[in-house]
């Protein structure tokens, strides 16, 4: 990995909160990835729906390999066009899983940025859309249960809320002098 990923990955944990306890907490597929469209973090979740091991995402650039090759030019418009925008972008799309069989999925990507409010990073929170609910997939195009957009949704603010919080906690433990030791409700370690 290049230096400069490797300071980037040490800023995203350390200054925005993406400690891989709380990367791995997350229900849903969680993706970050450099400026350039480089994968830098992947979590578990991401792996168990696409069936590619993080080693397998880990240092990709798009096209993504979770991306099926019919819908490269689109989703590559779509990452050109956030890079320009450096806007939050959520939309449905199919992605493919290593076996190659398509799914429905609901993305929503954000830009990360640093304390000079500079764009340094993407995530990409992804969840499957259920076919079991009243999500259907009809002719190509996507009918989708606006509940599931706002529960995504959701679970995004709630993300976002979660991550400020564990910096907040991060933060004060590691600017603590004194000794500091944490007990669970059976006092133990």
């Amino acid at each position: 990995m290049l230096e400069k990923d490797v300071q980037l990955l040490e800023e995203l944990k350390l200054v925005n909160g993406f400690t891989d306890a709380f990367i791995e907490s997350l229900p849903d597929g969680l993706l970050i990835t450099n400026t350039g469209g480089k994968v830098l973090i992947v979590n578990t979740s991401l792996s168990e729906l696409t069936g590619f091991h993080k080693e397998e995402l880990i240092g990709v650039k798009t096209p993504f390999p979770f991306w099926p090759p019919e819908f490269y030019d689109d989703f590559n418009s779509r990452f050109k066009e956030m890079l320009i925008d450096n806007l939050k972008h959520e939309f449905e799309a199919t992605y493919m899983n290593k076996k190659g069989t398509r799914f429905p999925v609901l993305v929503v990507i954000e830009s990360l940025k640093n304390k000079k409010e500079e764009v340094i990073a993407y995530l990409a929170l992804i969840q499957k859309i259920s076919i079991n609910k009243k999500d259907t997939v009809i002719k190509g195009k996507q009918k989708h249960d606006v509940f599931s957009d706002q529960d995504f949704r959701k679970k995004y603010l709630d993300f976002i809320k979660e991550k400020k919080l564990v910096s907040q906690i991060d933060y004060t433990i590691d600017n603590i002098s004194d000794g500091f030791v944490s007990l669970d409700t059976n006092w133990c370690y």
